[in-house]
């Protein structure tokens, strides 16, 4: 019994030290902006999680995401090439989000 005691035990303090450390606030902040508004650095993958649309001159509404980068969350409007890829992008500071 004694060695099943102790195989217990040290079970149960690995356990404890490989537990990650629990989430601070920030941290739980920088991962919902991350999921709803990815970043478009160069070389990562497009992944628009939430449309968004930025007023023109006549009031209307442009389709665009949600994106963000280096602290600033924006509403992008993505331009794509003839092969459909992503090679164009304009922002907008002023946008109403219009779904998630």
């Amino acid at each position: 019994m004694g060695r099943c005691v102790r195989l217990m035990a040290g079970l149960a303090l690995l356990g404890a030290l490989v537990s990650p450390a629990p989430a601070t606030d920030q941290d739980t902040f920088v991962k919902l902006i991350a999921k709803v508004a990815p970043s478009l650095g160069i070389g990562l993958q497009f992944k628009p999680r939430v449309a968004c649309g930025c007023p023109d001159p006549s009031g209307n509404q442009i389709a665009r995401v949600l994106t963000q980068g280096g602290g600033v969350v924006s509403c992008l409007v993505p331009g794509f090439d003839a092969a459909g890829a992503l090679d164009a992008t304009s922002f907008c500071e002023t946008y109403v989000v219009l779904g998630h």
